[in-house]
């Protein structure tokens, strides 16, 4: 929250600073597999499924809703940004088909190409006692500094998401304060001089 609050330069290094890390993350990823020569054929890669919970195709597909939904990173922001500019009606649809297109290139299809085909023990995977199988994933690509270090990188992710939801939010704090609807709209719909 504190790039929201302290100004607009720290905001922008922010952001910069998450877009270093989302491609520093990709090559670390790609050097490393190339390095050690992990990259799986395309029949083990996706040719291999399993369903621990057995529920189903509803399952299913309320997973594959799931995915969806996570790559529409941006797009509830974007559009409440954009409302306030010249010709919103435009602008709004721009951002919202623009956001969802940059998360797709950005992370489904480079991110998870790579973790299909670099599974090198799916068993152990799926076995592996941390609560998250994702660390056992990257246990098996980079080692354990490596995955610390990778999840490290990974904590900032959420942080920049956060970040753009305080921005909407704030956008529509202002939005519904200015028209006099919330408690204390005289105070949330004040601007500073930035």
């Amino acid at each position: 929250m504190a790039p929201n609050v302290i100004s607009q330069r720290v905001r922008r290094l922010h952001f910069r600073f998450a877009t270093f890390i989302l491609f520093k993350l990709f090559l670390l990823f790609a050097i490393e597999v190339s390095r050690n020569g992990q990259f799986q054929w395309r029949v083990t890669a996706l040719g291999h499924f399993y369903n621990g919970i057995n529920e189903g195709q509803e399952k299913q597909a309320s997973d594959a809703y799931c995915w969806v939904i996570r790559a529409l990173f941006g797009y509830n922001a974007s559009a409440h940004l954009a409302e306030e500019t010249h010709e919103a009606s435009v602008v709004v649809a721009k951002g919202m088909w623009m956001s969802t297109l940059s998360a797709w290139l950005l992370f489904i299809i480079p991110f998870v190409t790579i973790i299909f085909f670099c599974i090198e023990d799916f068993d152990g995977i799926i076995n592996a006692s941390y609560a998250n199988n994702w660390a056992e994933y990257l246990i098996q690509m980079v080692g354990p500094k490596g995955a610390v270090a990778i999840l490290g990188i990974l904590w900032v992710d959420p942080m920049c998401a956060t970040a753009s939801c305080f921005v909407s939010a704030q956008r529509v704090t202002f939005a519904i304060s200015r028209d006099g609807v919330l408690p204390f709209s005289k105070y949330l719909r004040q601007l500073n001089t930035n």
